[in-house]
Order: C-alpha cells, then structure tokens, then sequence
C-alpha cells in the first residue's frame, strides 16, 4: 500500500508512461498534472518532472504557478508569477490569496 498517493494520482502517471492515444493528452486540468507532478518529484523520476513542468508553464496561471513554485522549489517561476500578479488589473481575491494546493485544486 502506497501512503499518501491516491488511485487517481497513479492513474494520471500511468498516463504518461502509457499513454491511450499518443496524438492527444489524457489530462486537461492543473490539478491532474499538478498529480503527476507531485508523484514524479516524491518518487525521483526527473524526466517526467521535466515534461510535467513543460506542460504547466503553458497550462498555468500565474497563481498556479506560484503556488507549484513554493511547493515544488521552482525558483525560476516565482518572480514571473509575482509580477504577473502584481500587474493584472484585478485585485486578488481573498480565496486567491489563501491559495494553497488544497484551496486551489481539491
């Protein structure tokens, strides 16, 4: 029994190594991706780490990225994100600003 790790979360890692359809992704969402990239880090296998974070560059919003940035030591995120943040033109709300993973994707 693995602790910690959910059926869904091993079913979205199993996803990339054995993909259904190689011409389209089994995962849309951050928080499926946010799995595999939990399991990838937790578990060491870096060149799935890598692809995770290819993808949610591009798939992220900048509170998303912040909050994989602190969580996951992606230092190279945090200040874009910050930025981004800072800039937009609508405040942070106040769910936005207690954003954790728990908050933000559970």
């Amino acid at each position: 029994m693995l602790h910690d790790v959910t059926a869904s979360e091993v079913d979205a890692l199993l996803s990339i190594i054995y993909p259904s359809n190689f011409h389209r992704r089994d995962m849309l969402t951050v928080a499926e991706w946010f799995s595999v990239l939990r399991l990838a880090t937790r578990w060491g296998i870096t060149s799935i780490r890598s692809f995770v974070l290819e993808i949610l560059e591009d798939l992220a919003t900048p509170l998303d990225k912040l909050v994989i940035a602190r969580q996951f030591d992606i230092p190279g995120w945090l200040k874009p994100a910050y930025v981004s943040l800072c800039l937009r033109k609508e405040s942070l709300s106040i769910v936005e600003g207690q954003a954790t993973f728990h908050d933000r994707w559970l």
